[in-house]
């Protein structure tokens, strides 16, 4: 009976690691592993949310319905952008916490900067040094 109450006290103190570990773009095992999960187009950590979507309801769907032919768990070998189909579905990437220790954005690669503005955008207003001797500005 004690051994019940152990177990039941290791998966609530996990859970709870992991509720946790979630709101820093980590799991666990990527904590400890110092990596970290971010939004592919934008380069920022991933929230609470989007993690809970990624490691309970995605990666349940896909290891409940496509897990028996295995190659779910090997599909980052021939992503181009090294993504597990759980990535896929949520838009995150799993990249090395040591890029973000300074809080460095993750560069999301060439096929994906096409979609993103430009760094100019909104374009901001910019008064030259002529335009002040042709129209008299101060």
């Amino acid at each position: 009976m004690i051994h019940w109450v152990f177990l039941g006290l290791g998966i609530l103190a996990y859970l709870l690691w992991a509720l946790i570990a979630y709101g820093r773009a980590q799991t666990p095992g990527k904590q400890l592993l110092g990596m970290r999960v971010v939004i592919l187009e934008t380069g920022h950590p991933a929230g609470w949310g989007r993690m809970f979507v990624r490691e309970v309801i995605a990666k349940w769907l896909i290891g409940a319905f496509l897990g028996w032919l295995a190659f779910p768990y090997f599909w980052l070998l021939w992503d181009r952008n090294r993504q597990q189909l759980w990535d896929k579905i949520t838009g995150t990437v799993v990249v090395d916490n040591a890029r973000h220790r300074y809080e460095q954005p993750y560069t999301p690669p060439a096929s994906h900067r096409a979609i993103l503005p430009p760094s100019n955008y909104p374009p901001q207003e910019t008064t030259r040094a002529s335009d002040h001797e042709t129209h008299g500005l101060p």
